[in-house]
């Protein structure tokens, strides 16, 4: 499932929720994608996960500044159990809002070990019965 949106950056240097996946059970992300072309001082990316199912724990974090290129990939992929979240901070204020467009896709998980292991030995008993 592919999510597209656009976070509006606030003019302060607080940390600000540029996305929040409260429904990511048993998912995969294979990176998220943000457009900062619009910003113009130093800011860091933070990825969040919420590994007890409460308490978001940071998964990772980007520097950015002016001289980088506007188009940031955060590459994974990721796999997240329970919700997970992206955020912006500015080292400075911006001067104004800063549309920063985004877009990330989640897919579920394939099947457990157990679960495959189940399957072959469900092939293995028909295979075995067909003879």
């Amino acid at each position: 499932m592919a999510t597209i949106g656009v976070h509006a950056h606030a003019n302060n240097t607080n940390e600000q929720t540029v996305f929040e996946n409260t429904d990511a059970v048993d998912c995969i992300v294979p990176g998220v994608s943000i457009d900062v072309s619009g910003l113009a001082k130093n800011t860091t990316l933070r990825l969040y996960h919420k590994i007890d199912g409460t308490n978001y724990r940071l998964l990772g974090s980007w520097e950015w500044n002016s001289g980088m290129d506007d188009g940031i990939y955060i590459q994974g992929p990721f796999i997240f159990y329970n919700d997970f979240k992206l955020t912006m901070q500015s080292g400075a204020t911006e001067g104004g809002v800063v549309n920063c467009p985004y877009y990330y896709i989640a897919t579920g998980l394939p099947a457990t070990q157990e679960q495959v292991a189940d399957g072959i030995d469900t092939i293995n008993s028909k295979e075995r019965y067909r003879m």
